[in-house]
């Protein structure tokens, strides 16, 4: 190790000769201990680079596959969504065309009514009180009227 620092300062010597006097033939213990450091973290950081350039192109590899998984998967959700609105679209007509030749028919609510429904959440951390169960009644069976209607 002395001797590649010693080359490495005997090197660096050479490219700034201007700066140095030319009689100037030692090496300090910090120069050399310096120039040791650097080429063992300079080693070290090498080894770290290509370790992480492997596990990048592991990680390249896998982020490819999901998403392709992705993707399939959003377009099947986006053709579940089309057929979902058809098959809306198609009860709504149905609804409307029993509607029109039966009005006094009592019918299930419009399916777009049920989808819209507010949903109240009480806090787990809090007790139920009268006045919060009360008002989840208010709320749901005004829900269920409109839904009717």
């Amino acid at each position: 190790m002395w001797l590649i620092a010693i080359s490495t300062f005997n090197k660096f010597k050479k490219k700034n000769d201007k700066f140095f006097n030319k009689n100037l033939n030692f090496c300090s213990v910090e120069f050399v201990a310096y120039y040791l450091d650097r080429n063992a973290r300079m080693q070290k950081l090498r080894t770290q680079l290509q370790e992480l350039l492997k596990s990048n192109g592991q990680y390249s590899v896998q982020q490819e596959e999901v998403q392709t998984k992705y993707d399939k998967l959003e377009t099947d959700r986006n053709n579940l969504i089309s057929d979902n609105e058809q098959m809306l679209s198609t009860i709504r007509s149905l609804r409307q065309t029993i509607l029109s030749v039966c009005p006094s028919k009592k019918l299930p609510p419009d399916p777009s009514t049920l989808l819209a429904q507010p949903q109240v959440v009480l806090s787990p951390l809090k007790k139920d009180t009268k006045k919060q169960k009360q008002r989840v009644k208010q709320v749901t069976q005004s829900t269920r009227n409109a839904a009717i209607n």
